[in-house]
């Protein structure tokens, strides 16, 4: 059940994430303005997906330090796969970085990567 709550929000920090654009229009007037207005959803995205990505992390038990380091963490698993390492050394580094033991390092791997990498999703098959 935990399982599928904490997938569930995952799915739903990603969701929310994809709302944004990072267009602008730097002409002035009512360009200006949209520009704006996109830069605004664009943060407000982000701020959902971390937020997110943090209330899924806390509903699976998995947090520590302050949520940047949280968010560090899950974007270096994400720079690391991209970087062709291995879920076994994501998985170590993620355990060294946060104190957490491999079964939880897996688990915060399983958040991290749809709400900030879903092109490396097939990594998660390596588990």
């Amino acid at each position: 059940m935990k399982r599928a709550v904490v997938l569930t929000l995952a799915v739903g920090a990603l969701a929310l994430a994809g709302c944004g654009d990072n267009g602008s229009d730097s002409s002035g007037g009512a360009g200006a303005s949209a520009s704006k207005a996109i830069d605004n959803a664009t943060s407000a995205a982000l701020d959902a997906r971390d937020s997110g990505f943090l209330a899924a992390l806390r509903a699976g038990n998995l947090t520590f330090g302050d949520d940047g380091k949280m968010v560090d963490t899950a974007k270096q698993a994400c720079s690391d796969f991209k970087d062709g390492k291995s879920a076994t050394d994501v998985r170590g580094s993620v355990g060294q970085s946060s104190g957490l033991d491999a079964d939880k390092s897996r688990n915060f791997i399983r958040i991290a990567v749809p709400a900030y990498c879903a092109d490396q999703v097939t990594k998660l098959f390596d588990f």
